[in-house]
Protein backbone atom coordinates (compact mmCIF):
# COMPACT_ATOMS: atom_id res chain seq x y z
CA UNK A 1 0.00 0.00 0.00
CA UNK A 2 1.75 3.23 -0.71
CA UNK A 3 3.06 5.13 1.93
CA UNK A 4 1.56 8.64 1.24
CA UNK A 5 -2.02 7.34 1.89
CA UNK A 6 -1.59 5.60 5.35
CA UNK A 7 -3.25 8.04 7.85
CA UNK A 8 -2.13 6.05 10.31
CA UNK A 9 0.61 3.50 11.79
CA UNK A 10 0.73 0.83 14.77
CA UNK A 11 3.57 -0.66 15.97
CA UNK A 12 2.92 -3.63 18.74
CA UNK A 13 4.28 -6.73 19.66
CA UNK A 14 2.64 -10.02 20.48
CA UNK A 15 3.09 -12.95 22.08
CA UNK A 16 2.30 -16.51 21.55
CA UNK A 17 2.56 -17.48 24.93
CA UNK A 18 0.76 -14.77 26.98
CA UNK A 19 -3.10 -14.54 27.15
CA UNK A 20 -3.83 -10.79 28.65
CA UNK A 21 -5.54 -8.49 26.20
CA UNK A 22 -3.23 -6.03 24.66
CA UNK A 23 -4.52 -2.10 25.40
CA UNK A 24 -3.47 0.20 22.86
CA UNK A 25 -3.42 3.55 24.61
CA UNK A 26 -1.88 6.06 22.77
CA UNK A 27 -3.25 4.98 19.17
CA UNK A 28 -7.02 5.76 18.43
CA UNK A 29 -8.24 4.74 14.75
CA UNK A 30 -10.89 7.04 13.26
CA UNK A 31 -13.73 5.38 10.91
CA UNK A 32 -12.60 5.55 7.73
CA UNK A 33 -9.07 6.39 8.02
CA UNK A 34 -6.17 3.93 5.86
CA UNK A 35 -4.09 1.92 8.52
CA UNK A 36 -0.95 -0.15 9.09
CA UNK A 37 -0.46 -2.37 11.83
CA UNK A 38 2.93 -3.75 12.18
CA UNK A 39 3.10 -6.68 14.02
CA UNK A 40 6.45 -8.42 15.67
CA UNK A 41 5.60 -11.66 16.73
CA UNK A 42 7.51 -13.09 19.63
CA UNK A 43 7.07 -16.06 21.71
CA UNK A 44 9.08 -15.98 25.53
CA UNK A 45 10.01 -12.49 24.69
CA UNK A 46 12.44 -13.80 21.74
CA UNK A 47 11.62 -13.53 17.72
CA UNK A 48 9.10 -16.38 16.60
CA UNK A 49 10.02 -17.83 12.62
CA UNK A 50 6.62 -18.08 10.89
CA UNK A 51 8.47 -19.37 7.93
CA UNK A 52 5.92 -21.15 5.50
CA UNK A 53 2.81 -19.82 7.67
CA UNK A 54 -0.01 -17.53 6.57
CA UNK A 55 -1.75 -14.92 8.51
CA UNK A 56 -5.93 -14.07 9.22
CA UNK A 57 -7.13 -11.21 11.37
CA UNK A 58 -10.26 -12.00 13.47
CA UNK A 59 -11.96 -10.02 15.79
CA UNK A 60 -15.29 -8.75 17.70
CA UNK A 61 -16.26 -5.29 16.96
CA UNK A 62 -18.17 -3.07 20.12
CA UNK A 63 -21.58 -3.92 18.98
CA UNK A 64 -20.60 -8.02 19.19
CA UNK A 65 -20.02 -8.17 14.90
CA UNK A 66 -17.51 -10.50 14.30
CA UNK A 67 -15.28 -9.98 11.54
CA UNK A 68 -12.37 -11.73 9.65
CA UNK A 69 -9.94 -10.70 6.97
CA UNK A 70 -7.35 -12.57 4.93
CA UNK A 71 -6.38 -10.33 2.48
CA UNK A 72 -3.73 -7.76 2.61
CA UNK A 73 -1.93 -9.12 5.27
CA UNK A 74 1.93 -9.25 4.53
CA UNK A 75 4.61 -11.33 6.06
CA UNK A 76 7.57 -9.25 5.61
CA UNK A 77 10.05 -10.87 7.74
CA UNK A 78 9.63 -14.66 8.63
CA UNK A 79 12.88 -15.55 10.56
CA UNK A 80 12.11 -12.73 12.78
CA UNK A 81 7.94 -13.17 12.80
CA UNK A 82 7.07 -9.48 11.30
CA UNK A 83 3.74 -8.68 9.96
CA UNK A 84 2.30 -6.01 7.85
CA UNK A 85 -1.19 -5.71 7.72
CA UNK A 86 -3.75 -3.20 6.20
CA UNK A 87 -7.39 -3.35 7.60
CA UNK A 88 -10.30 -3.46 5.51
CA UNK A 89 -12.44 0.32 5.90
CA UNK A 90 -15.38 -2.25 7.65
CA UNK A 91 -13.08 -3.68 10.09
CA UNK A 92 -13.15 -0.51 11.99
CA UNK A 93 -16.45 0.75 11.12
CA UNK A 94 -17.93 0.85 14.69
CA UNK A 95 -17.22 3.00 17.41
CA UNK A 96 -16.12 1.46 20.52
CA UNK A 97 -13.64 -1.07 21.58
CA UNK A 98 -12.27 -3.53 18.76
CA UNK A 99 -10.84 -6.95 20.05
CA UNK A 100 -8.71 -8.26 17.70
CA UNK A 101 -6.76 -11.87 17.43
CA UNK A 102 -4.37 -12.77 14.74
CA UNK A 103 -3.93 -16.50 14.09
CA UNK A 104 -0.68 -17.72 12.79
CA UNK A 105 -1.50 -21.27 10.48
CA UNK A 106 0.20 -23.94 9.01
CA UNK A 107 0.29 -27.70 8.31
CA UNK A 108 1.05 -28.85 11.82
CA UNK A 109 -0.73 -26.06 13.67
CA UNK A 110 -2.95 -23.26 14.68
CA UNK A 111 -1.81 -20.00 17.32
CA UNK A 112 -3.86 -17.39 18.63
CA UNK A 113 -1.86 -14.53 19.43
CA UNK A 114 -1.95 -12.60 22.26
CA UNK A 115 -5.76 -10.45 21.71
CA UNK A 116 -5.31 -6.65 21.23
CA UNK A 117 -7.77 -3.54 21.68
CA UNK A 118 -8.21 -0.92 19.10
CA UNK A 119 -9.94 1.92 20.25
CA UNK A 120 -12.65 3.23 17.46
CA UNK A 121 -13.79 7.27 17.40
CA UNK A 122 -16.22 8.44 14.36
CA UNK A 123 -15.14 10.78 11.57
CA UNK A 124 -17.35 13.72 11.15
CA UNK A 125 -16.09 13.89 7.74
CA UNK A 126 -17.35 10.86 6.17
CA UNK A 127 -20.59 12.05 6.39
CA UNK A 128 -19.85 15.67 5.31
CA UNK A 129 -18.51 14.16 2.55
CA UNK A 130 -21.44 11.87 1.37
CA UNK A 131 -23.91 14.42 2.19
CA UNK A 132 -21.79 17.27 0.39
CA UNK A 133 -21.70 15.33 -3.12
CA UNK A 134 -22.43 18.61 -5.30
CA UNK A 135 -20.13 20.76 -3.22
CA UNK A 136 -17.01 18.30 -3.30
CA UNK A 137 -17.12 18.46 -7.03
CA UNK A 138 -17.51 22.68 -7.21
CA UNK A 139 -14.41 22.24 -5.08
CA UNK A 140 -12.65 20.19 -7.59
CA UNK A 141 -13.63 22.85 -10.53
CA UNK A 142 -12.81 25.53 -8.34
CA UNK A 143 -8.94 23.91 -8.09
CA UNK A 144 -8.90 23.32 -12.01
CA UNK A 145 -9.80 27.25 -12.02
CA UNK A 146 -7.46 27.80 -9.61
CA UNK A 147 -4.70 26.67 -11.70
CA UNK A 148 -5.41 27.77 -15.33
CA UNK A 149 -6.57 31.58 -14.18
CA UNK A 150 -4.76 32.86 -11.27
CA UNK A 151 -5.90 36.28 -12.28
CA UNK A 152 -9.54 36.04 -11.90
CA UNK A 153 -10.07 35.83 -7.99
CA UNK A 154 -13.43 37.11 -8.24
CA UNK A 155 -14.72 34.31 -9.80
CA UNK A 156 -12.81 32.21 -8.06
CA UNK A 157 -14.30 34.05 -4.37
CA UNK A 158 -17.64 33.73 -5.67
CA UNK A 159 -17.75 30.17 -6.62
CA UNK A 160 -16.27 28.83 -3.09
CA UNK A 161 -19.25 31.35 -1.35
CA UNK A 162 -22.36 29.54 -3.64
CA UNK A 163 -20.20 26.23 -2.41
CA UNK A 164 -20.53 26.91 1.26
CA UNK A 165 -24.66 27.98 1.15
CA UNK A 166 -24.73 24.46 -0.32
CA UNK A 167 -22.96 23.24 2.19
CA UNK A 168 -25.19 25.11 4.57
CA UNK A 169 -28.09 24.38 2.72
CA UNK A 170 -27.54 20.76 2.34
CA UNK A 171 -26.90 20.63 6.84
CA UNK A 172 -29.81 22.03 7.21
CA UNK A 173 -31.96 20.03 5.25
CA UNK A 174 -30.01 17.01 6.96
CA UNK A 175 -30.16 18.33 10.62
CA UNK A 176 -34.43 19.27 10.18
CA UNK A 177 -34.74 15.71 8.85
CA UNK A 178 -32.36 14.07 11.91
CA UNK A 179 -35.05 16.10 14.14
CA UNK A 180 -37.92 14.49 12.85
CA UNK A 181 -36.76 10.83 12.48
CA UNK A 182 -35.43 11.72 16.23
CA UNK A 183 -39.02 12.57 17.15
CA UNK A 184 -40.88 8.98 15.48
CA UNK A 185 -38.30 7.68 17.09
CA UNK A 186 -38.59 8.53 20.61
CA UNK A 187 -42.47 7.89 20.22
CA UNK A 188 -42.33 4.41 19.03
CA UNK A 189 -39.62 3.96 22.08
CA UNK A 190 -42.20 5.17 24.20
CA UNK A 191 -44.96 2.83 23.06
CA UNK A 192 -42.64 -0.28 23.32
CA UNK A 193 -41.73 1.06 26.80
CA UNK A 194 -45.44 0.83 27.99
CA UNK A 195 -45.98 -2.45 26.46
CA UNK A 196 -42.86 -4.16 27.98
CA UNK A 197 -43.91 -2.60 31.50
CA UNK A 198 -47.26 -4.35 31.01
CA UNK A 199 -45.90 -7.71 30.86
CA UNK A 200 -42.53 -7.56 32.63
CA UNK A 201 -44.08 -9.07 36.00
CA UNK A 202 -45.41 -11.97 33.51
CA UNK A 203 -42.29 -12.46 31.98
CA UNK A 204 -39.95 -12.10 34.62
CA UNK A 205 -41.88 -13.82 37.24
CA UNK A 206 -44.30 -15.93 36.08
CA UNK A 207 -42.90 -17.53 33.52
CA UNK A 208 -40.03 -19.95 33.29
CA UNK A 209 -37.97 -19.08 30.13
CA UNK A 210 -35.90 -21.74 28.89
CA UNK A 211 -33.10 -20.03 26.03
CA UNK A 212 -31.63 -21.93 23.16
CA UNK A 213 -28.26 -21.58 22.62
CA UNK A 214 -27.10 -21.50 19.19
CA UNK A 215 -24.20 -23.04 17.87
CA UNK A 216 -21.04 -20.86 17.19
CA UNK A 217 -18.51 -21.99 14.95
CA UNK A 218 -15.42 -20.17 15.83
CA UNK A 219 -11.96 -19.68 13.74
CA UNK A 220 -9.19 -21.44 14.26
CA UNK A 221 -11.03 -23.42 17.12
CA UNK A 222 -11.84 -27.15 17.02
CA UNK A 223 -14.76 -26.79 18.80
CA UNK A 224 -18.59 -25.40 18.75
CA UNK A 225 -19.21 -23.10 21.48
CA UNK A 226 -22.78 -22.50 22.80
CA UNK A 227 -23.87 -19.16 22.00
CA UNK A 228 -26.18 -16.57 23.77
CA UNK A 229 -28.24 -13.73 21.71
CA UNK A 230 -26.50 -10.03 22.59
CA UNK A 231 -27.27 -8.84 25.96
CA UNK A 232 -28.31 -5.25 26.59
CA UNK A 233 -28.67 -4.99 29.68
CA UNK A 234 -25.29 -4.14 32.18
CA UNK A 235 -23.06 -6.95 33.19
CA UNK A 236 -24.07 -5.96 36.91
CA UNK A 237 -27.59 -7.62 36.41
CA UNK A 238 -25.98 -11.08 36.29
CA UNK A 239 -25.24 -11.00 39.95
CA UNK A 240 -28.66 -11.84 41.14
CA UNK A 241 -29.39 -14.58 38.15
CA UNK A 242 -28.52 -18.44 38.16
CA UNK A 243 -28.90 -20.66 35.38
CA UNK A 244 -29.09 -24.04 35.03
CA UNK A 245 -27.65 -24.98 31.95
CA UNK A 246 -28.12 -28.69 29.44
CA UNK A 247 -25.47 -28.97 26.49
CA UNK A 248 -24.89 -32.10 24.80
CA UNK A 249 -22.66 -33.13 21.59
CA UNK A 250 -20.70 -35.63 19.45
CA UNK A 251 -16.88 -35.38 21.52
CA UNK A 252 -15.66 -38.47 19.37
CA UNK A 253 -16.16 -40.84 16.76
CA UNK A 254 -19.60 -42.82 18.17
CA UNK A 255 -20.43 -41.63 21.23
CA UNK A 256 -23.00 -38.64 22.02
CA UNK A 257 -21.74 -37.12 25.43
CA UNK A 258 -24.65 -34.55 27.73
CA UNK A 259 -23.84 -32.82 30.42
CA UNK A 260 -25.95 -30.30 33.27
CA UNK A 261 -24.17 -27.00 35.36
CA UNK A 262 -25.20 -24.58 37.25
CA UNK A 263 -24.37 -21.13 36.49
CA UNK A 264 -23.58 -18.08 38.65
CA UNK A 265 -21.54 -15.18 38.92
CA UNK A 266 -19.30 -12.93 41.38
CA UNK A 267 -17.77 -9.81 41.30
CA UNK A 268 -13.79 -9.01 41.72
CA UNK A 269 -11.75 -5.93 41.08
CA UNK A 270 -14.88 -4.40 39.52
CA UNK A 271 -15.30 -7.38 36.98
CA UNK A 272 -17.59 -9.91 36.57
CA UNK A 273 -17.04 -13.01 36.63
CA UNK A 274 -18.70 -16.80 35.75
CA UNK A 275 -19.08 -19.46 38.46
CA UNK A 276 -19.59 -23.06 37.47
CA UNK A 277 -20.88 -26.30 38.88
CA UNK A 278 -21.01 -29.22 36.92
CA UNK A 279 -24.02 -31.72 38.03
CA UNK A 280 -23.30 -34.26 35.85
CA UNK A 281 -20.40 -34.55 32.77
CA UNK A 282 -20.34 -38.79 32.22
CA UNK A 283 -17.04 -39.65 30.65
CA UNK A 284 -17.50 -41.74 27.67
CA UNK A 285 -14.39 -43.60 26.24
CA UNK A 286 -11.99 -41.34 28.11
CA UNK A 287 -13.97 -37.94 27.33
CA UNK A 288 -16.10 -35.40 28.94
CA UNK A 289 -18.07 -32.12 27.53
CA UNK A 290 -15.78 -30.49 30.42
CA UNK A 291 -18.36 -27.06 30.23
CA UNK A 292 -16.91 -23.90 30.65
CA UNK A 293 -18.05 -19.70 30.09
CA UNK A 294 -16.60 -17.20 28.52
CA UNK A 295 -17.87 -13.76 26.94
CA UNK A 296 -17.98 -13.45 23.23
CA UNK A 297 -14.47 -11.68 23.24
CA UNK A 298 -13.62 -15.01 24.61
CA UNK A 299 -12.15 -13.12 28.10
CA UNK A 300 -13.33 -14.71 31.45
CA UNK A 301 -14.38 -11.27 32.71
CA UNK A 302 -16.30 -8.58 31.67
CA UNK A 303 -16.77 -4.89 33.17
CA UNK A 304 -19.61 -4.79 35.54
CA UNK A 305 -21.32 -1.85 33.72
CA UNK A 306 -20.62 -3.55 30.13
CA UNK A 307 -23.50 -3.56 27.34
CA UNK A 308 -23.90 -5.14 24.58
CA UNK A 309 -21.84 -8.36 25.25
CA UNK A 310 -23.08 -12.67 24.34
CA UNK A 311 -22.01 -15.88 27.12
CA UNK A 312 -20.73 -18.42 25.66
CA UNK A 313 -20.45 -22.03 26.72
CA UNK A 314 -17.03 -23.49 25.73
CA UNK A 315 -16.95 -27.37 25.39
CA UNK A 316 -15.48 -30.53 24.10
CA UNK A 317 -18.16 -30.27 20.98
CA UNK A 318 -15.99 -31.31 18.24
CA UNK A 319 -16.58 -28.89 15.18
CA UNK A 320 -15.95 -31.84 12.64
CA UNK A 321 -18.55 -34.17 14.39
CA UNK A 322 -21.49 -32.21 14.81
CA UNK A 323 -24.00 -30.55 12.42
CA UNK A 324 -26.09 -27.61 14.14
CA UNK A 325 -29.06 -29.48 14.10
CA UNK A 326 -27.12 -32.43 16.12
CA UNK A 327 -25.83 -30.58 19.29
CA UNK A 328 -27.45 -29.09 21.56
CA UNK A 329 -27.50 -26.07 24.56
CA UNK A 330 -30.68 -24.80 26.78
CA UNK A 331 -30.10 -22.38 29.66
CA UNK A 332 -33.31 -21.81 32.32
CA UNK A 333 -32.96 -19.45 34.67
CA UNK A 334 -33.32 -20.17 38.43
CA UNK A 335 -32.83 -17.16 40.35
CA UNK A 336 -33.89 -13.87 38.07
Amino acid sequence: MPENIIAKKLNIKLDTIKQNILSIKDFVAVIGDSIEITINIEENNLPKDITGATCRLVGVKSNGEYFEQIEKINIVDAPNGIVKLYPRVDVFNVEGRNICCLLIEDDDESINLQRFVVNVVKSMATGIIIESREAIETLRELNNLLNSYRGDLNNINQSVINMKDLVTQKTNEVNIEFVELKNNIQTEINVLENDINGINHVVNYQLTKRIKLNPYRLLGSNYIYLSTDLINEPAKNLLNKQYLISIGGVVSPGTFNSATFLLSFNLYNGKINPFVVNLNDRTIDGKNLSPSITYGDLSSSIDFNATGYKLFVKSNIAKDLNADTVCYGYMTPLAI
